[in-house]
Parts: structure tokens; C-alpha cells; sequence
């Protein structure tokens, strides 16, 4: 399991603002997106983000974005 750096990712950062821990595990980011989804800007999100969120619903909520 990978390590990411949350301010690689404007939107998981954004939801993230009050964590200290800068880095998540992926399937720790992506319950985090998913607790989060309501505040996410989906028109600003980046391509390589976006491409991260379905890379993470395809390995750990099989193939599902639980929002």
C-alpha cells in the first residue's frame, strides 16, 4: 500500500486543511474523499486527481465511490 502526500492533491488537501499528518495511506485517502465529497470543487479538480480518485475506488471500493 502507498504512501501519499496530501498537498499533491488540492481538493484532498482542501478537505484536509485540520489534519497535521500531511500523508495518508490510499485507502485511508479514499475514505477520506469519500467523508469529504460534499466539499470537493469537481470542476477544479486536476486530471492526475482525478485519475488518483478512480484508481483508489478501483482497488479499494471495488470499482464503487461510495458518495
Amino acid at each position: 500500500m502507498a504512501t501519499l502526500n496530501i498537498d499533491d492533491y488540492p481538493q484532498l488537501a482542501t478537505i484536509c486543511w485540520n489534519r497535521k499528518i500531511r500523508t495518508a495511506e490510499e485507502s485511508e485517502a479514499l475514505r477520506l474523499y469519500e467523508a469529504g465529497w460534499r466539499f470537493i470543487d469537481r470542476d477544479s479538480l486536476t486530471i492526475p486527481e482525478a485519475d488518483l480518485i478512480s484508481k483508489l475506488a478501483e482497488k479499494y471500493g471495488n470499482g464503487v465511490l461510495n458518495v
